[in-house]
C-alpha cells in the first residue's frame, strides 16, 4: 500500500513537472522569448523517463515481494522442522519409557521372591547371610552367590549387558535382586538355588 502511494505521488510530480514544461518559455536562436509548447522530443523524453522509472519501481516491488514470500516460506519450513523434531523427541521419550517399563516387568520379583522378604530373602540369607558384597573366594559372588557365567547370561538376557563381566558382588543390591528375579521367574530358581525356601 505504501509503495503504491509513493509511486502515485512520484507519477503526479513528474506529470506536474511535464505540464509546467508545456507552458514554459522558450528562447529562440534569435534571442526572442516565446511561450508555448516545448518540442515533441522533450515530451517524449519525459514520457520515456517516467515509464522507465515506473518499470524500475515495479521491478523493485516485485523483487521485495518475492523476498518477503521467500522469507515466509523459510520461516514456515523451519517451524515445520522444529515441530517434527519435537514430535520425534516425544516419540523417542515414549519409546524409552516403554522399554524401561518392559525391563522392569521382566525383572519383577517372582511370586514370594525379591526385595526384603519372601523366597529371595530366604535364598540371600542361606547363600551369603544377606551380604551383597561378599566374595567367598570359591567362584561365587554377591548375595545370591552367582558364578560369573550365570551372572553374565542373566544380566545380558534381561537387557543389562553393561553389567556382564562385572563381578556380581560389585553390582548394586538392586541389580543383584533384578538378576535373581529374572532367573527365578524364568524357571531357573530350583536348578540354581536348591533347598527349601
Amino acid at each position: 500500500m505504501r509503495r503504491t502511494v509513493l509511486i502515485a505521488t512520484a507519477v503526479a510530480v513528474v506529470l506536474a513537472t511535464a505540464g509546467a514544461g508545456l507552458a514554459m518559455s522558450e528562447e529562440s536562436p534569435d534571442g526572442v522569448t516565446h511561450t508555448g509548447r516545448p518540442a515533441a522530443a522533450t515530451v517524449e523524453n519525459h514520457d520515456a523517463e517516467l515509464a522507465a522509472w515506473v518499470r524500475t519501481q515495479q521491478i523493485e516491488g516485485f523483487r521485495q515481494h518475492a523476498e518477503d514470500v521467500e522469507t515466509l516460506r523459510a520461516a514456515a519450513y523451519i517451524a515445520a522442522l522444529e515441530k517434527e523434531a519435537a514430535r520425534q523427541a516425544e516419540a523417542d521419550a515414549a519409546r524409552a519409557a516403554e522399554q524401561a517399563a518392559a525391563t522392569v516387568s521382566r525383572s519383577a520379583p517372582a511370586t514370594g521372591g525379591g526385595g526384603a522378604g519372601g523366597t529371595a530373602a530366604c535364598i540371600r540369607q542361606r547363600e551369603s547371610g544377606g551380604d551383597y558384597s561378599i566374595n567367598t573366594g570359591n567362584g561365587y559372588y554377591g548375595a545370591y552367590q552367582f558364578n560369573q557365567n550365570t551372572w553374565n547370561n542373566a544380566v545380558t538376557s534381561m537387557g543389562r549387558g553393561d553389567l556382564a563381566g562385572t563381578p556380581p558382588s560389585s553390582a548394586s543390591p538392586a541389580d543383584q535382586d533384578a538378576a535373581f528375579n529374572h532367573l527365578y521367574a524364568g524357571g531357573a530358581g530350583a536348578s540354581h538355588w536348591g533347598g527349601a525356601c
